[in-house]
């Protein structure tokens, strides 16, 4: 089994804490996106149009690669799904579909499609090359059935010094346009800065990541290590839905009453933080945190919970002021863990999971 028992718990957990909270508190927007992030996530499936091998190895690099680390997929056979291939990547399952321009792509894509919706068509090339990505990508969403949610597309160009890359985005964005597709983002790049050092790729997945829908940001964001935006915008949003969540809890004016569900919120939150950026989902990903947040933070951890109950004891407005402890406190340790594990140093670097499969490696000199 791919994913381990603590991962499991962790998300069990969660959809436990979730399913506990009064049926007022269960319809709240927060509510939501904690479920959809989390509860309801499933493996992405992406579709990678190259015109060549080298390319296609390029933007496996740049999209998966860490730096100064080799790239290990491990190729799921008893998982594969049809015509989508499915990988294994830091433990982490993506169904993927490798493609080359030409007339058969639009045909191999519509039976992808039909066996499992795409979330998105990622393409790479060189300035010269884009007349034949931007015509298969068209081909592509045209088979889609009128009603299908068509799949984002994001096309990167590596342009070489003197090139016309600004006029082949702009007639590109203009095709799309004209034919009312919105859901897209052309990238040019110098050729230095795209097959030298990738960093053309950042903003390739960022973008990956936000044109994509909730359910599968989670994955991208662990597997896709140049989406530094990408993760500090979804731990945000995680954190933002913890903390109302917590302080909505907060208002209840018995005494004890939030105990079991906030602290533990703290908690799940903390160690999804820490899973966003890379880490394990379990225990020790929490226990790292604390560990080195400092006395300061776990300190204040514990003399929130016992600031709620007290309050709480003032009659009138000791709900609310236990509402607003909560809420700006679990925001703080959400924020602390954020800056911990996120930080501003970007890429993650666990350590790639034992597994079996076929083991392909990507690496500077493939």
């Amino acid at each position: 089994m791919l994913y381990s028992k603590g991962r499991m718990k962790v998300f069990d957990k969660l959809g436990a804490l979730l399913g506990a909270l009064p049926r007022a508190l269960s319809s709240r927007e927060e509510v939501d996106t904690l479920l959809e992030i989390a509860g309801r996530r499933r493996m992405p499936r992406l579709v990678l149009l190259t015109a060549s091998d080298e390319d296609e190895r390029l933007l496996l690099r740049g999209l998966f690669e860490i730096e100064g680390e080799p790239l290990t997929i491990r190729e799921r056979e008893g998982d594969a799904d049809g015509r989508w291939s499915v990988v294994e990547i830091r433990g982490e399952k993506l169904a993927l579909l490798k493609l080359r321009p030409g007339r058969e792509a639009a045909g191999i894509f519509r039976s992808a499609h039909d066996e499992g919706s795409a979330d998105a068509i990622v393409a790479f090339g060189s300035v010269g090359e884009e007349e034949a990505l931007r015509y298969s990508i068209l081909e592509m969403l045209h088979a889609c059935d009128e009603g299908d949610v068509s799949p984002a597309t994001l096309l990167l160009l590596a342009e070489p010094t003197g090139g016309s890359g600004l006029e082949a985005r702009k007639a590109i964005k203009e095709d799309f346009a004209r034919v009312g597709y919105s859901v897209y983002r052309v990238f040019v790049r110098s050729e230095g800065e795209v097959r030298g050092a990738l960093a053309g790729f950042s903003l390739l997945s960022d973008a990956l990541v936000e044109l994509t829908e909730l359910r599968i940001r989670i994955i991208l964001c662990r597997t896709l290590p140049r989406a530094k935006k990408a993760r500090e915008e979804l731990s945000d949003r995680m954190i933002d839905a913890f903390s109302a969540i917590a302080g909505a809890v907060a208002l209840t004016p018995i005494p004890l009453a939030d105990a079991a569900i906030i602290t533990p919120l703290q908690g799940v939150m903390v160690t999804l933080v820490g899973y966003v950026s890379g880490r394990p989902l379990s225990r020790k990903t929490l226990a790292e945190a604390f560990a080195s947040l400092g006395v300061v933070t776990a300190a204040g951890f514990g003399l929130r919970l016992v600031a709620r109950q007290a309050v709480k004891i003032v009659p009138g407005a000791g709900s609310a002021a236990a509402a607003a402890i909560a809420l700006n406190g679990t925001k703080a340790l959400g924020k602390a863990a954020k800056l911990y594990f996120v930080g501003t140093s970007g890429a993650p670097n666990p350590k790639a999971p034992k597994g079996g499969g076929t083991v392909a490696r990507l690496n500077s000199g493939s």
